[in-house]
């Protein structure tokens, strides 16, 4: 199993400078403080997309990786996540460049393995997921939990399983569908009133009388039998002959009906021979828009009153103007008739082109029934007379003589052209009945057919009620299958979840101790596929736990679950982070959940995060071997702050000042010098003014300079009470109002003298506590820490 032995972020979330969360070679436990916005999270951001390639969270529209950077980071450098494990051969890293795309460093084969096999198991745990897992359905509960507990192979065969079973299932509906069609269709053919196995044959046996045959048939093989051993036939030829002389007779009935054209012909002959009459009138027709123009002149005033507008001769306006616009009205009429002409020409070629149609139809019809050219003399006579009036409807105005001979010899011809028409549709019906079957042949013939395809549907229903029967079987064995393997999963899964709830219900109870609830579970649902949680309160099974539960129990449950999941199922990863996890936690709780993780986890690397100071406290007093990390004051250009030592500290500083970024370095500077008067204030119990909350932690420099200075001055037999630091500490700009954190920037830049000057003073400052002979601090003996009377070992350096 691996655990973590250096994390170090570098651009990546609010983390802007390296700041490495180092848990030395022995993978030591740790716990975090930092007030909110401080930037705790983002070293679980950083880990969550190590494993998982993504953070969940941020999953939200326009931020995902966009959010994944520091905002002030260079983008021409890329952003991180490097880290160590005891394994060395797994350690790798995670890249984000200036584009914001996610990468991972180049790693070995174990680094991409562990990865892979981390993300599936429970690591990270954050306030917001808690209850998560407590309020989802039940069926989403098991699918959560499904990877963890090794049931993706039950699901995969229980999914397979179901498919097959409702693949039968369809079949068996196709099945059902068939066997209908295939009744109706022989309900149909017989004329019955729905489908009754007795009826059909009863029909079936009164067809066979219709063929003088007095069959008792009862089954779909004796129907074959016996219409094998009957020879009813039709005779092709006497029936193609018939229907060669149906369809003559119906060509030449259409004929006939299309050849109703004198109203259409005769109405544009008058039209047209009105018009052609009138010579005057097309002459107006063929000036018209001359006329027009010239009307318009006369209406201007562009020309002079009293003379012809061309020649300029003189002429009386109004006389001129009358006769122009008595020419163009008559030209308007004369094109009302040209047009009402034209539009009866149309019709009558559209339908002399139909008759014309329907003739060569009829010749085509003819031919086949009868060699003999008089058999289509008389539609050969039609055509001719359709061609002549085809040409007649031709003539275009105007024209010098107009012949109506055509119109005149088929208004004269073809009352004898129908009759004759009519004679010979009754002569080709005479024949095709006088070639056509008797009623007792198309009876008997009807019948065959009748039970042939009766035959036929009922063969089809044999082999569908066959198939129906083994699909029905193979249904009900299946669904049978299913049950089993369903018991089986139930079994291995509530196995499973008896071990998982007996950890949940442990842990649950050194939470809340003897508060009523008890015997937490997770069981499976009876009467559908998923988890819910129970537990006993008030003698009663209560289920599902918010009917009962307040939210800070709800959180709580949600914590057991995952350590006991974690517990349970974790294989590979021997660490957990958990990110904020007692919000809602009261004092005692947070004591029972440090005391759980101490006790039940002190084999898993811990890293626990939290605003809590109250919790931390307590961590720190429980689990004294845990790592402790407090991170200052968050600011964007420095991003988090870790407390990494003052060494370390002041060699980043000076890293700063000699690439030239003062304003980094001074924030740090600050924040260094306001860490080491609290460490000092702390170490020699330096008493202040007490405020309420989270305020009593917020303390200026100048506030714990003077509070330090003011406890020094009372020590009477302390060496350094009248050191020159005093002075020259109370002048730096870090100490003064002007440049401490909480107060507006300085008006002038601190230099960088001011900045190595100051990280000198408090050295300086700091070494007033230390001896000079045995190098310890003044605190290093102290034997009444009520009273904060201590000396250092050798005994020279007394505070007191």
């Amino acid at each position: 199993m691996t655990r973590l032995r250096k994390l170090e972020p570098v651009g990546f979330r609010g983390i802007r400078l390296p700041s490495a969360l180092d848990f030395t070679r022995t993978c030591k436990s740790m716990v975090i403080f930092g007030a909110n916005g401080h930037g705790k999270s983002s070293y679980v951001d950083a880990l969550e997309c190590y494993f998982h390639g993504r953070i969940r969270h941020l999953e939200k529209e326009n931020v995902s990786k966009a959010a994944y950077r520091h905002r002030d980071y260079p983008k021409e450098e890329d952003a991180g996540v490097r880290i160590e494990f005891d394994e060395a051969a797994c350690n790798g890293a995670l890249l984000v460049d200036g584009e914001k795309r996610v990468s991972f460093a180049p790693e070995t084969e174990g680094g991409a393995l562990l990865r892979t096999e981390v993300a599936q198991e429970l690591v990270i745990l954050r306030h917001r997921d808690l209850s998560r897992f407590v309020d989802m359905t039940k069926g989403e509960k098991l699918a959560d939990l499904a990877p963890l507990i090794g049931v993706q192979e039950l699901d995969q065969a229980r999914d397979e399983l179901s498919s097959a079973t409702r693949r039968l299932e369809d079949d068996l509906t196709e099945n059902t569908r068939l066997i209908a069609e295939r009744r109706k269709s022989a309900e149909i053919t017989l004329g019955l009133k729905g489908f009754d196995e007795a009826a059909v044959w009863k029909a079936v046996n009164e067809r066979f009388k219709l063929l003088d045959i007095d069959a008792s048939v009862g089954d779909p093989a004796t129907l074959g039998e016996q219409l094998a051993r009957t020879k009813v036939v039709s005779d092709p030829a006497r029936d193609q002959k018939v229907k060669r002389l149906q369809l003559a007779q119906s060509a030449v009935d259409s004929l006939a009906s299309g050849l109703d054209l004198a109203p259409l012909v005769n109405s544009f002959g008058r039209s047209f021979e009105q018009l052609n009459k009138d010579a005057e009138s097309l002459r107006l027709l063929s000036i018209a828009d001359l006329l027009q123009a010239g009307l318009n002149i006369l209406n201007s005033s562009s020309w002079e009153e009293d003379s012809c507008p061309l020649c300029r001769q003189p002429v009386q306006t109004g006389v001129l103007r009358d006769q122009v616009e008595t020419g163009i009205h008559t030209a308007a009429e004369v094109r009302k008739r040209r047009d009402n002409m034209v539009g009866a020409r149309d019709r009558a070629e559209r339908a002399v082109d139909n008759a014309k149609r329907l003739a060569a139809d009829a010749i085509d019809r003819l031919s086949p029934v009868s060699g003999d050219a008089e058999e289509t003399k008389v539609v050969r006579d039609i055509q001719t007379l359709l061609v002549n009036l085809s040409q007649f409807l031709e003539v275009n105005l105007p024209t010098v003589q107009f012949s109506s001979q055509a119109l005149e010899d088929w208004n004269s011809t073809s009352p004898g052209l129908l009759a004759a028409l009519a004679d010979k549709s009754k002569s080709l019906g005479a024949a095709a009945a006088s070639v056509a079957p008797s009623k007792e042949e198309t009876d008997r013939l009807s019948a065959f057919r009748t039970l042939s395809s009766v035959e036929s549907e009922l063969v089809r229903l044999a082999k569908l009620a066959g198939v129906r029967i083994v699909i029905e079987r193979d249904v009900k064995s299946l669904r049978n299958v299913v049950r089993s393997f369903e018991a089986y999963e139930r079994e291995c899964i509530s196995r499973i979840l008896s071990q998982l709830s007996g950890h949940v219900s442990t842990f649950y109870q050194q939470l809340h101790g003897g508060e009523r609830y008890s015997n937490v579970r997770l069981e499976w649902v009876d009467g559908g596929r998923g988890l819910e949680f129970s537990l006993e309160a008030y003698g009663q099974k209560v289920t599902p736990p918010r009917l009962l539960l307040s939210e800070s129990h709800l959180s709580s449950l949600g914590l057991c679950l995952f350590l006991a999941a974690a517990r349970e199922f974790n294989s590979r990863s021997q660490f957990i982070v958990l990110d904020d996890v007692v919000n809602s936690f009261d004092a005692d709780h947070r004591a029972s959940l440090a005391r759980l993780l101490t006790e039940e986890f002190e084999d898993v690397q811990l890293l626990v995060l939290t605003h809590d100071p109250i919790w931390y406290d307590i961590l720190r007093r429980m689990a004294p071997d845990w790592l402790q990390l407090r991170l200052g004051h968050w600011t964007y250009d420095l991003g988090v702050q870790v407390d990494s030592g003052p060494e370390e500290t002041r060699r980043r500083i000076a890293s700063l000042l000699d690439s030239g970024d003062t304003i980094t370095a001074g924030n740090m500077c600050r924040s260094h010098t306001e860490n080491r008067l609290k460490w000092l204030c702390e170490k020699l119990g330096t008493p202040v003014p007490f405020r309420m909350g989270y305020e009593n932690e917020r303390r200026t420099p100048e506030e714990l300079f003077l509070a330090l200075e003011r406890q020094v001055s009372n020590r009477s037999h302390f060496a350094g009470r009248g050191d020159v630091i005093w002075s020259r500490f109370r002048a730096s700009p870090f100490i003064a109002n002007l440049a401490s954190h909480d107060q507006p920037e300085v008006p002038v830049p601190l230099t960088v003298g001011d900045i190595r000057l100051a990280m000198n003073l408090v050295t300086e400052l700091e070494q007033v506590f230390r001896c000079r002979d045995c190098t310890k601090w003044v605190w290093f003996a102290d034997t009444d820490t009520s009273r904060h009377e201590c000396q250092c070992r050798c005994g020279k350096l007394e505070f007191r």
